[in-house]
């Protein structure tokens, strides 16, 4: 008796390009799968229990495995797991053409010198071999900035050059990358100064013009009063201080240096008389008006025959001269009234 034929195999391709007729025993196994295609498009086996009934053409579903023609498509996906089925890129990818161009780029961006970024849960040693790769140096002490050009004025303290080092190490800048920071550090600094300098300046200028407009004739002896006074009962140091924190030219640290020096060399402290000082417009007029409500000098300033006359009226011109702010007589200076008793 003729024992049952064996079970024999016929192979269920992805796409019907992929069928071809196999050279030998071909009554048996009429279709096999091309090897040369790649393997993730192969198929498992499926078993025809009866040789008899193989058809000498591929089954119709083969050639709708693609999903790009009609038909009862083959569901690649369902080969997959769960989690590489929720991962984006497969379930974003419409068919295994597609999965295919996906790979090949990606093979193709793949290089043998990539860097591969840590995890966030990477450790330090991880971390230092990353920096190492993108070029941090070994040390912190192998950053050089001897290129940089320090700005005039500017002083930069070998603690700060190494407080940068090490900051910049555990960043993991490369030399190139630190050197350009600290070089684009240093000209910003220098910049600052060369601003808060302009400032400085500016604002020195600003009040040396209102203390001259303030004081008028007595601005060269008010300033003189006010060093004196400084040297006198500050010394080098005090002098140092207001040169360094440039108080020395405040208009507010001015005008309280010549209000006490005024003070005191009216009290013949710093040598000088208090009729032989120059006035401030406001000083003059108030002495002005002092002088008019003193009989005795406007008896002397009126009669041209009294004793004390030709000094009355040089006393009042230069108090006019001073209201004016200058050396000339002012415009508002009155006409002395001459009066004859003779």
């Amino acid at each position: 008796m003729k024992s049952a034929s064996p079970r024999w195999k016929r192979a269920i391709c992805i796409s019907s390009d992929n069928w071809t007729r196999s050279p030998t025993r071909s009554a048996r196994r009429p279709w096999v799968q091309d090897r040369s295609r790649p393997a993730m498009l192969r198929r498992q086996f499926l078993y025809d229990p009866d040789p008899d009934t193989a058809s000498a053409d591929p089954p119709d579903d083969a050639t709708q495995t693609t999903g790009r023609s009609g038909g009862d498509a083959f569901d690649w996906k369902s080969l997959l797991s769960d989690e590489q089925k929720a991962d984006p890129t497969i379930a974003n990818t419409k068919d295994l053409p597609a999965l295919a161009d996906q790979l090949i780029n990606a093979q193709k961006m793949v290089g043998s010198d990539k860097v591969t970024l840590p995890g966030k849960d990477a450790k330090p040693e991880e971390w230092d071999k990353f920096y190492a790769k993108l070029g941090r140096p070994e040390k912190a002490e192998d950053y050089d900035f001897t290129e940089t050009q320090v700005p005039e004025g500017l002083t930069v303290g070998d603690d700060d050059v190494t407080a940068f080092r090490q900051i910049a190490h555990e960043l993991g800048l490369s030399k190139k990358q630190a050197a350009r920071l600290y070089d684009f550090e240093i000209q910003r600094m220098g910049q600052q100064i060369d601003t808060a300098k302009t400032a400085i300046e500016q604002r020195n200028a600003e009040a040396t013009e209102n203390l001259k407009k303030e004081y008028g004739a007595a601005y060269d002896q008010n300033i003189a009063l006010a060093q004196q006074l400084v040297t006198e009962y500050g010394g080098d140091d005090l002098k140092a201080f207001l040169n360094e924190t440039g108080l020395g030219n405040d208009a507010r640290m001015i005008r309280f240096a010549v209000k006490l020096a005024r003070e005191r060399a009216e009290d013949d402290l710093l040598g000088k008389a208090k009729h032989e000082m120059a006035l401030s417009p406001q000083e003059a007029r108030q002495r002005i008006a002092e002088l008019q409500r003193d009989k005795d000098f406007m008896e002397q300033y009126t009669d041209s025959n009294h004793a004390g006359h030709a000094q009355a009226v040089k006393q009042m011109n230069d108090l006019y001269r001073q209201v004016a702010g200058g050396d000339k007589p002012s415009k508002r200076e009155p006409v002395v009234a001459r009066v004859d008793r003779g």
